[in-house]
């Protein structure tokens, strides 16, 4: 057996106008990538340029929560 954790889902969420790339490795640890982080954050901290889609930031909410393995 790897001591490595492995990737059991991939995915996106498009988030303040940003493409947030996640995993969920197979011990249930959520994992956003880097990359993906520093673009969110300054979309974030940028005044009023992208519209909040709802749904969307509520199916990253449910993944990043747990609430199962695929959003």
């Amino acid at each position: 057996m790897s001591q490595f954790k492995q990737s059991v889902w991939s995915g996106s969420f498009r988030l303040f106008g940003v493409e947030v790339r996640c995993h969920t490795l197979d011990d249930g640890q959520r994992l956003i990538e880097a990359g993906s982080l520093d673009a969110l954050i300054t979309a974030m901290a940028a005044p009023n340029t992208h519209e909040i889609n709802l749904a969307e930031l509520q199916r990253f909410s449910v993944w990043q929560r747990g609430d199962g393995t695929k959003p």
